[in-house]
């Protein structure tokens, strides 16, 4: 059996959620991502949600895609959307034209 190229945990506090994702994010992962994303923006009592991607080693543009999606339903709804990227992802983000999703202390 193989092991996944990406693994997702989730850390809860209060108002808030951090949801931490590792490895690979492809086209293999979005729908697992976007779904564990979307599930904590539906969490009652939430006000943000932070995305951790220190430990992402590749994007591509179809997780880059659910980003943009995730972040704007938060926003429809009221909710904090933040990522936390690792030096690949920032890089993807600011070529993208998309460092509003970054937190503010990694701009």
């Amino acid at each position: 059996m193989r092991a996944p190229l990406w693994q997702h945990t989730v850390d809860r506090l209060g108002d808030t959620s951090t949801i931490m994702l590792s490895g690979e994010l492809d086209l293999s992962a979005d729908r697992e991502v976007r779904e564990a994303i979307i599930g904590e923006l539906q969490r009652p009592g939430l006000t943000r949600l932070l995305i951790d991607m220190q430990a992402v080693t590749f994007i591509d543009s179809t997780v880059t895609a659910t980003l943009v999606y995730t972040s704007n339903a938060a926003h429809k709804s009221d909710r904090q959307f933040t990522i936390s990227p690792s030096q690949r992802v920032r890089r993807i983000v600011e070529l993208t034209g998309l460092s509003y999703l970054l937190d503010p202390a990694d701009r």
